[in-house]
């Protein structure tokens, strides 16, 4: 069958939000080449948003996502991340 196990789809669903997560920060931080992080401010959060709906509002994303829900997933997952608020 081509249908994950429930387990399996559980672990790719993780993943999958992790590299959200991580392309938001990565966007909200602005990481220079320097390689130095920055603490996401208004402006980095809003080229976060950019990003994110650019790459998810993309031809090659529409045909497999829908970018209502992924957003939503995104969400989601950030409200875990408890440090973020910090």
């Amino acid at each position: 069958s081509s249908w994950a196990q429930p387990a399996e789809h559980q672990k790719r669903l993780a993943m999958s939000t992790d590299r959200l997560v991580e392309l938001f920060l990565q966007a909200a931080r602005g990481d220079d080449d320097s390689g130095q992080m920055h603490e996401p401010d208004q402006v980095g959060i809003d080229r976060a948003i950019a990003h994110m709906e650019m790459l998810m509002t993309s031809e090659e994303a529409a045909q497999v996502v829908a970018p209502a829900s992924t957003f939503t997933l995104l969400g989601m997952a950030l409200e875990e991340k408890p440090r973020l608020g910090r």
